[in-house]
């Protein structure tokens, strides 16, 4: 069982909508950079067991993806997955940096950080799988309210660090089965 939050979610409007949708303008530099780069046009896609539905984010060392999961009587799970640049699939050390933030990662079971639910290898891509959260994040949420002109009030401000720290406390002091820190 997953520990609770902490409380009302500030960030979350009532209805249980989001402050800024992805797909909003406010984002529209998104599908600018993915078209520049070449990433993203050919989706949705097979890649094993899943379908990529649509680019996430693009990193130094990995893409993200998000992925549908299929399963017997119409089952159906959104993840996200995280792709080893296909630059890197043959760098050993680009390979174990994400073997080990995988096998570190799906260690963690708290409600302010991502669940793990796979690592694998699809002929030369390796891959993560896990839990997709939905919503803006905080970077592009705060820039969007800066380029508004609106500030982010303190309560809501206070809230996100107080989660934040929440689990970052957890990991610092989680502990592998045999008791000894993982020392994150």
């Amino acid at each position: 069982m997953r520990p609770q939050s902490h409380g009302p979610n500030p960030l979350r409007p009532p209805g249980g909508g989001l402050p800024f949708a992805h797909d909003s303008p406010a984002f529209a530099g998104t599908w600018t950079r993915r078209r520049i780069i070449g990433l993203g046009n050919d989706l949705p896609r097979p890649f094993g067991p899943y379908t990529l539905l649509k680019q996430i984010a693009v990193g130094g060392m990995a893409e993200i993806y998000l992925a549908k999961a299929k399963g017997i009587g119409g089952f159906e799970k959104l993840l996200a997955l995280k792709m080893i640049h296909p630059r890197f699939s043959e760098d050993d050390h680009f390979i174990n940096m994400l073997i080990e933030e995988a096998k570190i990662s799906v260690q963690l079971n708290h409600v302010n950080i991502g669940q793990i639910f796979d690592l694998g290898r699809i002929e030369e891509t390796y891959y993560i799988a896990m839990e997709y959260i939905e919503g803006a994040d905080v970077y592009r949420t705060m820039r969007r309210a800066s380029e508004m002109g609106v500030e982010v009030p303190v309560d809501t401000a206070v809230y996100v660090a107080q989660e934040i720290c929440a689990g970052l406390d957890y990991a610092h002091r989680k502990r592998d089965a045999a008791g000894k820190p993982l020392k994150i």
